[in-house]
């Protein structure tokens, strides 16, 4: 275990030193390219289908279609790659090209999507994990070679087959279910059902793990010893055919540990010795390491082998001051120890806890056995005649039926789910540190009482410490959205508000990187948003928030709109959506003063009751001020309100939200001899039509200050201050080749 340990924290180094960085070489992206490439897998999803292709190689554009062999030869010295290959094939005419086969296609080269914000998923470090590094749209293939890896091949039909059998016996949630928890594909799971089971906390449930090597290879394991085959004739035929079964549902992490554990058991039985769990353990991290150092970035490897900690390390210790020989209760000892071990994990990548999860589980995992043996039996009888799967499909769907029905039950529950935020590493090792110093000293307490009490208080203690995130300063944050704009605003006495949310060129900002954002930082309640225009670049992200009506939804307690004298349609929807959901709306205009917490609010524009015949024109402006700090939020402002503004400002400006993301137009230079801002940040999507921000507005920009912030080059933008000084930090590096104004990522100030 020990040696494992060192492996583990080797393969961080190594990993953090090498590919930690997400492939984002940006030559020919946007561009047709030309790939040979071998098929690792097939499968359709959606109106797409999908190759992931392995040892992808460009071919030059012109190369010669007559003598294709040749081409690939030359090919042999050049740089390789993984590729995730999307033909559109809504109608199912395109034949799917057999697996380990080579294929020349064409197709449009894409990167996956960076997290550019503190919480966002990061699809490219994900994708890299599995040796994808990017992908190609509007595909075709062009040729593909006659041989082929028959083996695979074969187990992907019998997947393809087996998924058939599901839909048409199933309905189409249930059917997503089971060739999730089945076959391991989540192609055709629904998004409301995936959700669901990840904030009930069993989305365990949907992958394929211990219970499938339990079920099925123990199962076959034991039958051939009743058949009195020899122990090396059982054991053979159990792990080839759980071998070939991981290798159908499409080898994830945790159904490789899954198998090498079991093997590993299998094999102490033939050496007549004892099978020990944490050495199983930690010697398939080293293969699975070995093999895949990347993994270490997945949160299911963390997932994976944090279970099996909390159930070797934790549960024992529980059940010594815990002694009891009720099933029950062990039941729901062993599901408290797990997510003991695997809180912090959790927490990490998830940012929220599913507090019933332990409790919903209890349930759960006893269903989960039979209803994988009467998903395998239903696939079985479908390759002979399906009618005589009857009965086994009604307890399926009864299975599901119930389980769906708890997941839902715990949804409604109150405090169902906990925003933990995302807790910092040293915050995670004093965690383990602590959990072990438990385990190792308490026992050695005398008394029952004092043990308990001890394991109880650490514990409260311990994950106490993970929620903590507060920092008693006053926090700005840009956020990445595109061509768009959302600021983030935290007052040093934890206030919080949103001024504007939303997005042109990303869809679901709202779910894929606000409220990751919020979550990430320990929130889940805005006590303000507010609304500069309506145009859609700037409330597109509210819309998703009001809407949202999940369990683990952000709250917020007011909107607060332009006091203008004409709102339209969108105004007023929104309005609406906001009241029907129970949130106060609020209306403001120049003169208008409020605060957030400890900060200080004026609004400069618009003018109150007046109409306007330009949404720009209209947008509220804000003038935030804390002890020496200062910024103005300035949304898309123009023309006449422009105007206004300048004649209201009082200069010497901290930070100032460059209006209408740099465009041409906008922030004159009479504006900013006004404003005089020290920190100006830029809202702007990459590559947008608009050109934004524009040259002559950086360049009108670069006479005020040197610290110009793009959320295209740097991702998210993040400044902190107690009021007297202040630390500028960027999520992103900047990338070679830009031509922004040169800027200092995270550094300090004075005001």
């Amino acid at each position: 275990m020990f040696i494992a340990a060192v492996y583990l924290v080797f393969a961080v180094i190594l990993t953090n030193l090498t590919k930690a960085v997400p492939y984002h070489d940006r030559k020919h992206v946007g561009e047709t390219v030309v790939l040979c490439a071998t098929v690792q897998t097939a499968y359709q999803k959606n109106s797409n289908l999908v190759l992931e292709l392995t040892d992808a190689r460009e071919l030059p554009q012109n190369f010669s279609k007559t003598d294709i062999s040749s081409e690939i030869q030359n090919l042999s010295n050049t740089e390789s790659h993984g590729v995730i290959a999307y033909i559109s094939n809504e109608e199912g005419r395109v034949q799917r090209p057999k697996c380990g086969s080579t294929v020349v296609v064409s197709g449009k080269k894409a990167l996956f999507e960076r997290a550019e914000n503190f919480g966002q998923f990061d699809m490219a470090l994900y994708e890299q994990s599995k040796g994808k590094d990017y992908c190609i749209f509007d595909t075709n293939i062009i040729a593909e070679g006659k041989d082929h890896d028959p083996v695979k091949e074969t187990l992907l039909i019998v997947r393809e087959r087996v998924a058939k059998i599901y839909s048409g016996v199933f309905e189409e949630d249930e059917a997503g279910v089971l060739d999730a928890m089945v076959l391991g594909d989540r192609s055709s799971l629904p998004s409301d059902i995936k959700g669901l089971y990840q904030r009930s906390g069993v989305a365990h449930a949907l992958s394929i793990s211990g219970l499938h090597i339990g079920i099925i290879g123990y199962g076959i394991y034991k039958l051939l010893k009743k058949l009195r085959a020899n122990k090396y004739i059982r054991t053979g035929v159990s792990v080839c055919v759980m071998l070939l079964y991981c290798v159908m549902t499409g080898s994830s992490l945790s159904a490789m540990r899954a198998f090498i554990m079991f093997a590993l058991g299998l094999y102490a039985d033939i050496c007549a010795r004892t099978y020990d769990m944490l050495s199983a353990m930690a010697l398939s991290i080293m293969i699975l390491l070995a093999a895949q150092p990347m993994k270490i970035y997945e949160a299911g490897f963390w997932l994976s082998y944090g279970a099996i900690a909390g159930a070797a390390v934790v549960y024992p210790h529980m059940r010594g001051f815990i002694k009891s020989g009720n099933k029950i209760v062990s039941s729901f000892l062993f599901s408290v120890s797990i997510f003991i071990f695997t809180f912090p994990i959790t927490a990490y990548f998830f940012y929220q806890i599913p507090l019933y999860g332990v409790v919903l589980n209890l349930f759960v995992i006893p269903l989960l056995a039979p209803l994988l043996f009467c998903a395998l039996i239903t696939a079985v009888l479908g390759f002979i005649y399906i009618k005589t799967a009857f009965p086994f499909v009604i307890v399926c769907k009864i299975i599901l039926k119930l389980t769906e029905r708890g997941c839902a039950l715990c949804e409604r529950l109150p405090m169902g789910i906990v925003v933990t935020g995302k807790p910092e590493l040293w915050k995670i090792a004093l965690y383990y540190t602590g959990l072990f110093a438990l385990i190792i000293f308490t026992p050695r307490l005398k008394g029952m009482r004092i043990r308990t009490g001890v394991n109880v208080a650490a514990a409260v203690v311990l994950i106490g410490l993970q929620c903590a995130h507060h920092d008693k300063s006053l926090k700005l944050v840009m956020l990445s959205v595109g061509q768009g704009q959302c600021i983030f605003i935290q007052s040093p006495d934890g206030k919080t508000c949103l001024y504007d949310c939303g997005s042109t060129s990303e869809k679901n900002i709202g779910e894929y990187r606000v409220e990751p954002f919020l979550k990430a930082s320990g929130e889940a309640y805005i006590d303000c948003c507010i609304v500069s225009h309506t145009d859609e670049d700037h409330i597109s992200g509210f819309s998703e928030l009001i809407e949202d009506k999940s369990s683990d939804a952000i709250k917020i307690g007011t909107l607060i709109m332009p006091d203008i004298g004409n709102p339209d349609g969108i105004y007023l929807s929104l309005t609406q959506a906001a009241v029907k959901k129970g949130i106060t709306v609020l209306r403001a205009g120049a003169g208008d003063e409020f605060k957030l917490g400890d900060i200080d609010i004026r609004c400069l524009n618009p003018e109150k009751k007046e109409s306007y015949a330009d949404k720009n024109t209209y947008s509220m402006v804000l003038e935030l001020k804390y002890k020496k700090f200062s910024a103005l939020l300035t949304g898309d402002v123009q023309d006449k309100g422009e105007e206004n503004v300048t004649a209201a400002l009082n200069g010497g400006y901290t930070v100032l939200q460059v209006a209408h993301h740099g465009s041409k137009n906008s922030t004159p230079d009479a504006f900013l001899n006004a404003a005089k801002p020290k920190i100006a940040l830029i809202s702007a999507g990459r590559n947008n039509r608009y050109k934004h921000p524009h040259a002559q507005t950086l360049e009108r920009l670069s006479a005020y200050t040197e610290n110009i912030y793009v959320t295209m080059d740097t991702g998210a933008i993040s400044i902190k201050s107690d009021g007297e000084k202040l630390n500028i930090s960027t999520f992103l590096q900047k990338e070679p080749g830009t031509s922004r104004i040169e800027n200092k990522e995270d550094k300090d100030e004075k005001i």
